[in-house]
């Protein structure tokens, strides 16, 4: 599994919105001095999507090839089964809870 940029702007909208609305107000030239706590939470939220998915990798990565092989193989339909192992493993890796909403308005 990779991490696009859309990913990260889907599990950061909320970091990035504010951020955002921060450089809309001070500017190009204010944002360094004014929102560098809106940009430190952008940035981690970033750094721990991808990290999360670098231990869901090494976690889960097996449990995902055996779903992708059953969903080629059969469809997604005949493969409940794998799919649940392969969350219910990925969701065990998700100590901070991003899965889960904490950065995703989910």
């Amino acid at each position: 599994m990779n991490v696009s940029e859309a990913d990260l702007r889907k599990a950061c909208a909320i970091e990035h919105d504010a951020f955002a609305r921060c450089a809309s107000v001070y500017g190009i030239d204010g944002i360094e001095a004014n929102c560098s706590q809106q940009h430190q939470a952008l940035e981690k939220c970033a750094t721990d999507t991808v990290q999360l998915v670098r231990r869901i990798n090494r976690s889960c990565g097996h449990l995902f090839a055996e779903f992708s092989a059953c969903c080629e193989s059969f469809g997604l339909a005949r493969c409940e089964a794998q799919q649940n192992s392969y969350w219910q493993c990925a969701q065990k890796c998700d100590s901070g809870g991003l899965m889960m909403g904490r950065n995703t308005g989910r």
